[in-house]
């Protein structure tokens, strides 16, 4: 009659691997780098930092733990990664190599 069903325990929101979220690019100079998380999510912003200085890219990283803002940038899942205020990625933690990716792209 009943159905049961495991739920999947989670450590925090950074185990999330994959987002339906759709990144959007950007064009021009980088300006600003925020990475968006409760907190729980060093890694993003730890590889992000790493990026930058292998770059050459002389930027700070602000990391962003208020909820509110977080909302504020229509993200559902953390970490994310924001880019002269375009969200590229959500939902999971990027590698240093991904990020290097993304930012030579512009």
């Amino acid at each position: 009659m009943f159905k049961f069903f495991k739920k999947k325990k989670l450590k925090c929101a950074c185990n999330a691997n994959e987002t339906s979220f759709e990144p959007k690019s950007f064009s021009g100079e980088i300006t600003s780098i925020k990475v968006l998380g409760t907190g729980c999510c060093n890694e993003l912003n730890e590889n992000c930092k790493s990026a930058l200085k292998e770059l050459g890219l002389g930027l700070e990283v602000e990391y962003i733990k208020d909820i509110s803002v977080i909302a504020s940038y229509g993200v559902l899942s953390v970490p994310a990664l924001v880019v002269n205020e375009v969200v590229l990625s959500a939902g999971r933690t990027l590698s240093k190599s991904e990020i290097k990716e993304l930012l030579s792209k512009a």
